[in-house]
């Protein structure tokens, strides 16, 4: 019994090869978006996310933006360097806006919380007179009225 040969899959070739992705990677470490990088490189931004997705590209999403901070954080050395004040802040503030976990003032970030908990008369009361008993032991303390 003869083996038969293995038949190629059919279909149109991918755009997925890796000098295309470097090429992408390239530009949005320039600073491009992702669309446009894609669009600079004859492809869909579609496309590209679907790669993102594709075990045969990991980290793909991670390594744009890698390369995007190295770039940046190169830019801000050489200014740095020359002594350029302005545009050192200014790439210091496009990593505090575009990679805000990393780079961006931690104490910034505003929490909103809703609070639905409604306080009864007898537990306001019960918090009044223990506040109160905190400025009396207070005054008792300092020799002086509380302020």
């Amino acid at each position: 019994m003869e083996a038969k040969p293995r038949q190629r899959k059919r279909g149109r070739l991918t755009k997925a090869t890796p000098e295309r992705i470097e090429a992408i990677l390239a530009d949005i470490a320039n600073g491009l978006t992702k669309e446009q990088a894609c669009a600079c490189n004859g492809v869909s931004a579609t496309s590209f996310r679907e790669w993102e997705r594709r075990a045969e590209f990991p980290d793909l999403r991670a390594k744009a933006q890698g390369l995007r901070i190295k770039a940046l954080l190169a830019k801000q050395e050489a200014v740095a360097q020359a002594g350029d004040q302005w545009l050192w802040k200014h790439y210091t503030w496009s990593l505090e806006k575009l990679y805000r976990n990393q780079y961006g003032d931690s104490a910034s970030f505003v929490v909103y919380e809703q609070n639905n908990y409604q306080l009864s008369e007898e537990r306001a009361r019960e918090i009044d007179e223990r506040v109160q008993r905190l400025l009396e032991d207070r005054e008792r303390d300092d020799g002086g009225p509380a302020q």
